[in-house]
């Protein structure tokens, strides 16, 4: 259910009724110097006449370029990360403006301390990665040349040196398992699929192409085992997908492009786990879910093992061709994230793109446990879209533990 109240559940808040009394107190208050000057355009109306309304000559328009984020205190991290990366690469991430705590007195007194509200500035003009590659008209040219800006620009925060964020040696296992756990609850009696051995052979997607997977809770003792390889531990993103990388054109070939909503919980830590975010959103899983899949999915056992039989919409079909360009070119200059020599990077990286395709599948499962228990009976259309994921999850799980 929507609120009003600003210290409800984050994806439960009515942002328009909460954050514009924010921002009339903010601008009652005052904001700082620095705020007023980089956001600030100041112009004028254009004059008017005719019939009864009167002249407006010389009148003053004041506009703030101001992107807001409401949060908890998680945007200490963002804020501190940002501004550490930005001081020694500038205009990697928008310039912060004010991090503004909701009981501090700049704001009316709430009941409660645990909400922040980031005032940054506004990237006009920009556009997300997916919007350029699955929205817009954009050539595989320029699709290779935003893969390289992608990468580009999560370097720049892995080699930031910026050394304040917790260390995290495992941002993997603990976080899957977690996962897989309570998605088996709530697919009940569907989940019996994930808990058996077998061949994964998808009829659509993957045609000719099967995965000997490992039983879920083999796959649970080889995860506790431990991760493969190793590595030097560097301020990661956390979450750079790429609805997280923005662009805008600048002169006839390039792009100009900026990095928002880092993720400062994953801390210091394996520079893949940023390099599965990417392909993540690359690979049928994470663009086909936000970007027009709606389709059906539906896990059938064979003699072979589990089939997974897909019917997806013209839209996926359509883009196919722009999401394998993007795919491929980020495998390309994967690379630049590690020593592919080491047999454990390979296995390690399947565990990264499998780490975010369980991400989504929780979201998945978590609205699908939050519509039943509102009493929703349509819920077919959550059930294969975590069909979907959890099959491609597994196929991950498949590679990074083969046999």
């Amino acid at each position: 259910m929507v609120t009003n109240n600003p210290f409800a559940p984050l994806e439960r808040i009515n942002y328009k009724k909460t954050i514009v009394p924010v921002v009339q107190a903010l601008l009652v208050n005052g904001l700082s110097k620095n705020a007023v000057k980089r956001s600030a355009r100041i112009g004028h109306f254009a004059g008017f006449s005719g019939g009864m309304k009167a002249k407006l000559v010389g009148e003053l328009r004041i506009d703030f370029n101001l992107v807001l984020k409401l949060g908890d205190e998680e945007l200490l991290g963002h804020q501190e990360l940002m501004n550490a990366v930005n001081a020694g690469r500038p205009r990697t991430f928008p310039e912060v403006f004010e991090l503004v705590h909701l009981d501090e007195g700049k704001v009316p007194a709430l009941e409660r301390d645990e909400r922040y509200v980031l005032l940054m500035e506004d990237f006009v003009g920009f556009h997300s990665v997916a919007d350029r590659i699955y929205e817009k008209d954009t050539s595989l040219t320029d699709i290779d040349r935003l893969a390289s800006k992608a990468i580009e620009w999560v370097l720049r925060v892995h080699r930031s040196g910026f050394d304040r964020l917790p260390p995290r040696a495992d941002p993997y296992t603990t976080r899957i398992i977690e996962k897989m756990e309570f998605i088996g609850t709530v697919m009940g009696e569907a989940a019996e699929w994930l808990n058996e051995a077998g061949t994964l052979v998808s009829d659509e997607s993957l045609a000719g192409e099967a995965s000997l997977c490992p039983s879920w809770p083999e796959l649970q003792a080889r995860l506790q085992a431990g991760l493969p390889g190793t590595w030097e531990p560097v301020p990661v993103h956390g979450d750079p997908h790429i609805g997280n990388v923005m662009v805008r054109r600048h002169g006839s070939r390039g792009w100009a492009t900026r990095l928002i909503d880092p993720n400062t919980t994953v801390g210091l830590t394996d520079p893949l786990y940023d390099l599965g975010k990417l392909l993540h959103w690359a690979d049928p899983v994470g663009w086909a879910r936000v970007r027009g899949w709606h389709g059906d999915a539906r896990l059938t056992q064979h003699a072979d093992g589990w089939r997974l039989t897909e019917n997806r919409s013209p839209l996926y079909n359509v883009r196919e061709t722009r999401r394998a360009r993007l795919y491929s070119r980020l495998r390309e200059r994967q690379q630049r994230f590690g020593d592919w020599k080491d047999p454990g990077t390979a296995r390690r990286l399947q565990l990264s793109i499998a780490s975010a395709h369980i991400g989504m599948a929780f979201l998945l499962a978590t609205q699908l446990e939050e519509r039943r228990e509102q009493g929703c009976s349509s819920t077919e259309q959550n059930e294969a879209a975590l069909r979907f994921v959890l099959f491609h999850f597994l196929r991950r799980m498949a590679k990074a533990y083969p046999g």
